[in-house]
């Protein structure tokens, strides 16, 4: 059972790799053996994207953080405390917000008759 499995694993890695590394091939093996070598290579290569997806993120985050601290040391401007569009419109939403209810809190706050001299 183990030469099997061994034959098996080899030819998935002789499919993956680069022939540097592998040392088996599909030539001596059956159908179903052929099948699963070819599943198990599958499964493989998504492994190697895997390990290689998780290099480039950790490089990509390493340069980002390398940015922001250049940012910080050259222009003394720190990127993590500025507000984002989204913030800026709320703030600029409430402040609307504030005023309309001010300027209608004053307009309830006059008289009837200052009212009708305004309209005069």
């Amino acid at each position: 059972m183990g030469g099997k499995l061994e034959k098996i694993v080899d030819a998935a890695v002789s499919a993956v790799c680069p022939p540097m590394f592998a040392y088996g091939s599909f030539g001596s093996l059956s159908a179903t053996e052929c099948v699963s070598s070819v599943i198990l290579a599958f499964f493989f290569f998504l492994l190697m994207l895997a390990v290689i997806g998780y290099g480039l993120s950790i490089l990509s985050v390493g340069e980002t953080l390398m940015f922001i601290i250049f940012k910080n040391k050259s222009d003394g401007d720190n990127i993590l405390e500025r507000k984002d569009e989204e913030e800026i419109e709320e703030e600029d939403e409430e402040n609307d917000l504030e005023e309309l209810t001010e300027t209608e809190a004053s307009e309830q706050e006059k008289s009837p008759e200052e009212l009708s001299s305004e309209d005069e």
